[in-house]
């Protein structure tokens, strides 16, 4: 390596980098902690503060992190962004409950009752019988009294505006009533915040309709306290089963029986992504409608945020609707033929990137990603060409419910759209699970790891769909409406039908930031050890310490990461 003299007092010197390892890259510095959603353990690098929004989020009172990232990007180009979540997962014995309304052989659950922030269990752990001695006393007409009682107790913290006591003490009777238009509902009453302070439990989940959807008469339905005795949420690092998934997509039925086809699963982990966006399928074509020499069918596939207008402290704001859709992404003409460029999973994408058990990064997928919110996952009959080359996707399977399976009592079943009219009939009306509908956002919350349930839900299927009669097509004198399925066989309307009838959202499930809801998560003078953020790094082996280790751990890593500042606010 020759050093050249250029004019007096000027040097260049030649640098052999061939024996630099590729993957080194300045990245300026490095920043480690909790945000609104994003990859988890995952350092990811962002050029501008709108750019660690789209992945990250924004301002939230549970980090410092964003404000940290916006003040180093206004002097610096690159930062390194860690996000961590919480390892602790959680798991109650008797410490939620469930108000279960049952007339004759039906039985569905209400509401669920959850411990709030302020209560400790005695042993000082969460998988205590916190609540084991509550009973409930039906009174009537959907009333009931309700007395609290077990090992907790309510603790003083000055961190929360907690002064140790609630309005009610342990094993008092409390009136309340599961209908929504009395002055006891049961949510008036507790509230529906794990931050509330007047009573030791919250309403974590409702069913305002579930007494007048499922009996004829509120007369005859008594109340009765489900004590669930294992309710767990648990989440591990590195697996799937803290992120969200759609259910399975599948085919039209052969028979009488439909396919999985594809799954889309979210890239950002948590909790928060079940309900960020969501997913339409539509412009449904068969191989015969799109004229396709290999003999696969069309379809599109569309990202829409979800309308948060009805979910509580969302981090998101969208007021999406069929009519003015919130649409993010689209990709047109996709097929599920492995040879052709229009493949589904080259369109879209399959990567994601795990940790492994040495704390190693391990890229998983052999497409890259294309979009910024999703990735695809085809079964092994769509990966390597097996299946009947017709199938096409028309439904999808059965939700998972966000409640334990506990004497045969869960949340009434899922919600769809059966109907193209919606007070009056439209083409943009998709059909599939219904958004609008208050008590369907509950099957966005967590879903426990253990008694893993479908509850009463059935899986969805285009085929059962009738075309509306308001659509007038092929006139106003003969309108079609038949169903969905048959009009698959060919004919007069299919074209039309692929065009307007064909479509269907589906939402995605199994988002968890690993903690349990009532968490307290401390910020500014009331950081402690035992709870930064959240998360508990008071010894060299609790759960917050290893989080953080492990992002320390990947950014060692000087084979991948070169960093001259590492931050952990807080």
């Amino acid at each position: 390596m020759a050093e050249r003299i250029i004019s007096p007092g000027v040097f260049t010197n030649e640098v052999d980098q061939s024996f630099l390892a590729g993957g080194v890259a300045q990245l300026g510095a490095a920043i480690v902690g909790p945000t609104v959603k994003g990859p988890a353990l995952i350092p990811t690098k962002v050029t501008s503060f709108g750019e660690f929004t789209q992945i990250f989020g924004s301002y939230t009172d549970d980090s410092y992190v964003p404000y940290v990232v916006q003040d180093y990007l206004r002097n610096g180009n690159v930062i390194t962004v860690t996000r961590l979540l919480y390892e602790d997962g959680y798991k109650l014995t008797n410490g939620a409950m469930a108000i279960v309304a049952t007339s004759g052989s039906v039985s569905r659950v209400t509401h669920i009752l959850h411990p709030t922030q302020p209560v400790n269990p005695l042993a000082g752990d969460y998988t205590n019988s916190l609540f084991e001695d509550s009973v409930l006393s039906d009174a009537g007409s959907g009333s009931f009294a309700i007395k609290i009682s077990g090992s907790y107790v309510a603790a003083q913290n000055d961190a929360i505006g907690f002064d140790g006591s609630f309005l009610i003490a342990e094993g008092v009777a409390i009136s309340g009533s599961i209908v929504a238009s009395s002055n006891k509902y049961v949510n008036k009453v507790f509230g529906s915040s794990p931050k509330s302070v007047d009573y030791p439990v919250y309403v974590q989940y409702e069913d305002k309709t579930a007494y007048s959807s499922s009996f004829a008469n509120l007369g005859d339905v008594t109340l009765s306290l489900v004590k669930y005795a294992s309710y767990d949420f648990l989440t591990d690092y590195g697996l799937d089963t803290g992120k969200a998934a759609t259910p399975w997509i599948t085919s039209q039925k052969i028979g009488s029986v439909a396919k999985n086809l594809f799954r889309f699963w979210a890239l950002a982990d948590g909790t928060s992504v079940n309900h960020e966006v969501k997913v339409g399928i539509f412009d449904v074509r068969t191989s015969s409608e799109v004229i396709d020499p290999n003999g696969y069918g069309t379809f599109s596939v569309e990202i829409r945020r979800v309308n948060t207008s009805n979910i509580v402290n969302s981090p998101y704001s969208s007021q999406d609707t069929d009519k003015n859709p919130d649409t993010v992404e689209v990709f047109q003409n996709v097929n599920l033929d492995p040879s052709s460029p229009r493949y589904i999973v080259n369109v879209i994408g399959d990567r994601y990137m795990e940790v492994t058990d040495s704390n190693d990064l391990r890229v998983n997928g052999d497409y890259p990603n294309k979009s910024k919110f999703i990735r695809v996952e085809v079964t092994d009959s769509v990966r390597y060409g097996t299946n009947e080359k017709s199938l096409i996707p028309f439904g999808f399977r059965a939700l998972s419910s966000p409640i334990p399976n506990a004497s045969g009592a869960n949340l009434n079943a899922a919600a769809y759209v059966t109907s193209q009219v919606q007070t009056t009939y439209s083409t943009k009306n998709y059909f599939g699970f219904d958004f609008t509908n208050a008590t369907n956002l509950n099957y966005l919350a967590p879903i426990p790891t253990a008694n893993f349930t479908t509850g009463n839900n059935v899986d969805f299927y285009l085929g059962d769909m009738l075309q509306a009669t308001a659509s007038a097509y092929p006139s106003a004198a003969a309108p079609y409406t038949g169903s969905l399925e048959a009009a698959l066989t060919g004919g007069t309307f299919t074209a039309n039908i692929s065009s307007y009838t064909r479509k269907f959202i589906v939402p995605f499930q199994g988002g968890f930031d690993g903690a349990r809801p009532n968490l307290p998560k401390y910020n500014g003078e009331h950081i402690a050890a035992e709870n930064v953020f959240g998360f508990d790094c008071s010894t060299s082996t609790s759960t917050g310490t290893k989080a953080y280790n492990k992002a320390f751990t990947l950014l060692s890593n000087t084979d991948y990461y070169d960093m001259n500042m590492i931050v952990t606010p807080g």
